[in-house]
C-alpha cells in the first residue's frame, strides 16, 4: 500500500525518489558496495539551492548505520541539525529496528519521533513490522501501526496486511492489503493493493502496478493503474529506464496524467563514480511552454569522507584549448565526485554531456565547427562559457 500513494507531484515524486535511494545507500550492510559518507539535495529556483544535507556514520561491529539531517533555505545560511535516523541490521543484513529523531533547538537535543521493530522467520523473510509514535504524556512509545506478511511455500509470491490502530479503543483494524508477485528470479512483478470495504464487507482494489524487464533481467518499464469506482483499472503513470552495459541506470524517463491528458512529465539522468557508485541524480520537469526541460530537483553523493560542499568558482576550471578542433582538456582545481559539464550549440540544444574527474580529456572531433556554450555544474553552483570548435 505504500508503494501506491507516493506520486503525488512530479517534484514530491522526484523527492522521495531520492530519498529512498539514500535508505537504499544505507541498507547496502555487508553487501560489498561502498557506502555514502554525504548526500546533499538541492532544488532548482532560478539557481540550484541546496537545502537538505545528510552525514552517513556506519559501525560494522554493531550492525548499525546512522544518519544526520540538517536543513537551510539559502545556500549562504549555515546548516541547521533536523532529524536523525538509526538503523539497526542483523549480522546478515536485514534490518531489525528503526528509530527517527527530530532535533528539538529549544533544548538542543534530538528526541523520540517515531520508530519500527522488524521480524523474520528462519529463512531471513519478514513475517512483520510494528510501528510506533512516541507519546510525551507517557513518556513512551504508543503502538500505531502493524503490518504482516505471509509468503506462498514457492516464494513467488507475497501478502502483506496493513493494520490501523484505535488509541482510544485499543483496537487493530485491518484496513490495506498488499498482494506482490515475483519473477523466477525474485525481483517483484506486480503488486496490487486493496482497501477494506467496511460498509460492503469486502475489499476494493485501488491500485496495482508492473515491473516490465529485459533479456538482461533489469526493469525497464514500471506502470501504475488506478481503479476507478466501477473498479476498471486506469493507467495513471509509467516510468521507462535505459541502462548502460554495466547494468546501471543511466536515464529515468517519467509520463503521467494531466487534467486527463497523458504527457510526458520529464527525466532523471543519473551519473557513477569510477567504483560504480551513483554520485548523481538530476531530475527535470518538462516544460511544454518553453518546449524542453528544466531542471528541478538534484541528489549528489560523496564517497570520499566529504561532508560540505565546496562553492565552485571560475578560477576552479581550467578549459583549453579554446579554440579547440579534435578535443578539450578540463583540469579542476577543485576535488569532486559530481562536476558534469554540458556543451550546447547557439539554438541550446544540448550535444555534449559528461562526468569530470579532475583532469578529463573530452573529444569534441564529432562537433561542428562554430561557437559552444558550456556549463560546469557542481552542487548548487553553475561556471559557463564560450568555446570555439575549428574545423
Amino acid at each position: 500500500m505504500k508503494k501506491f500513494y507516493f506520486i503525488i507531484s512530479f517534484m514530491l515524486m522526484a523527492s522521495l525518489v531520492g530519498a529512498q535511494n539514500l535508505r537504499k545507500s544505507a541498507d547496502n550492510m555487508g553487501s560489498g558496495e561502498d557506502k555514502p559518507d554525504s548526500a546533499f539535495f538541492s532544488y532548482y529556483l532560478g539557481q540550484w539551492v541546496t537545502k537538505d544535507k545528510f552525514v552517513f556514520t556506519y559501525d560494522d561491529e554493531e550492525n548499525t548505520v546512522q544518519w544526520t539531517a540538517f536543513h537551510r533555505e539559502l545556500n549562504s545560511e549555515p546548516w541547521q541539525l533536523n532529524e536523525r535516523v538509526i538503523d539497526k541490521y542483523h549480522v546478515n543484513g536485514y534490518k531489525l529496528s528503526h528509530i527517527d529523531l527530530f532535533y528539538n533547538p529549544e533544548v538542543s537535543e534530538f528526541e523520540n519521533r517515531f520508530s519500527n521493530v522488524y521480524t523474520y522467520d528462519a529463512s531471513g523473510k519478514m513475517t512483520g513490522m510494528f510501528s510506533f509514535n512516541w507519546n510525551d504524556a507517557i513518556p513512551g512509545w504508543d503502538s500505531t501501526g502493524k503490518y504482516e506478511y505471509s509468503y506462498t511455500v514457492a516464494g513467488d509470491s507475497m501478502v502483506e496486511y496493513v493494520f490501523e490502530k484505535n488509541l482510544a479503543e485499543d483496537i487493530w483494524s485491518l484496513r490495506y492489503m498488499d498482494e506482490v508477485l515475483y519473477t523466477p528470479s525474485g525481483k517483484e512483478k506486480i503488486g496490487t493493493g486493496f482497501q477494506w470495504n467496511s460498509v460492503e464487507n469486502k475489499w476494493d482494489t485501488t491500485n496495482e502496478y508492473r515491473y516490465y524487464y529485459d533479456e538482461n533481467d533489469n526493469d525497464t518499464l514500471y506502470r501504475l493503474f488506478d481503479y476507478n469506482d466501477e473498479g476498471v483499472s486506469e493507467l495513471s503513470f509509467e516510468m521507462k529506464t535505459e541502462y548502460n552495459d554495466q547494468g546501471q541506470k543511466m536515464h529515468i524517463h517519467y509520463y503521467g496524467l494531466e487534467s486527463a491528458v497523458w504527457k510526458y512529465s520529464g527525466k532523471s539522468d543519473l551519473f557513477y563514480n569510477e567504483s560504480g557508485n551513483l554520485t548523481q541524480r538530476i531530475t527535470y520537469n518538462w516544460d511544454d511552454e518553453a518546449g524542453e526541460y528544466l531542471p528541478s530537483f538534484k541528489e549528489t553523493n560523496y564517497y570520499d569522507g566529504l561532508t560540505e560542499i565546496a562553492s565552485l568558482k571560475p578560477s576552479d576550471i581550467l578549459i583549453f584549448p579554446n579554440p579547440a578542433s579534435d578535443f578539450l582538456a578540463v583540469n579542476l582545481n577543485k576535488p569532486s565526485s559530481s562536476v558534469i559539464i554540458k556543451i550546447f550549440n547557439l539554438n541550446g540544444n544540448l550535444v555534449l554531456q559528461k562526468q569530470l574527474r579532475d583532469q578529463e580529456h573530452i573529444q569534441v572531433g564529432h562537433l561542428p565547427g562554430g561557437v559552444y556554450v558550456y556549463e560546469v555544474l557542481d552542487s548548487g553552483n553553475i561556471v559557463r562559457g564560450k568555446i570555439t570548435i575549428c574545423k
